[in-house]
């Protein structure tokens, strides 16, 4: 019985521990975007929504027709300025992507890499949160 009394809050932390978290900073993104791909296609809505931590997916329209869901990741610039990491990762039509953005006063720009059949394009979304 007194084995059980000390495992207790041992178990209790470990089950604390792994109860995955969404970061406060990285709510503020959440949502969906009304965006356009410039020079490209528009308007169409953008979805990020918060995978785990400071992680979250984005569903877009990449090249104006690819919509594929990407990983990325948020840091905390600051309280109203966050900045966005999108992992360079396979796309469904075995191009690649990777790329940067930004959020900030509920406005969204990414700027990011198309790698399709070895040739590179270059793209940026820019959307406002509605």
């Amino acid at each position: 019985m007194i084995k059980l009394k000390l495992l207790m809050p041992f178990f209790f932390i470990v089950l604390l521990a792994s109860c995955e978290k969404y970061y406060d900073e990285v709510l503020p993104i959440v949502g969906v975007y009304e965006a356009n791909v410039v020079g490209v296609s528009g308007p169409f809505s953008v979805s990020v929504a918060v995978d785990y931590g400071n992680n979250i997916i984005i569903d877009a329209p990449w090249d104006g027709e690819i919509w594929e869901v990407v990983d990325g990741a948020v840091r905390n610039d600051d309280i109203y300025k966050k900045r966005i990491r999108i992992f360079d990762q396979k796309l469904e039509n075995g191009g690649r992507i990777s790329g940067e953005g930004i959020f900030y006063d509920y406005t969204l720009q990414l700027d990011y890499t198309l790698r399709i059949d070895g040739i590179e394009y270059d793209y940026t979304i820019v959307g406002s949160k509605l």
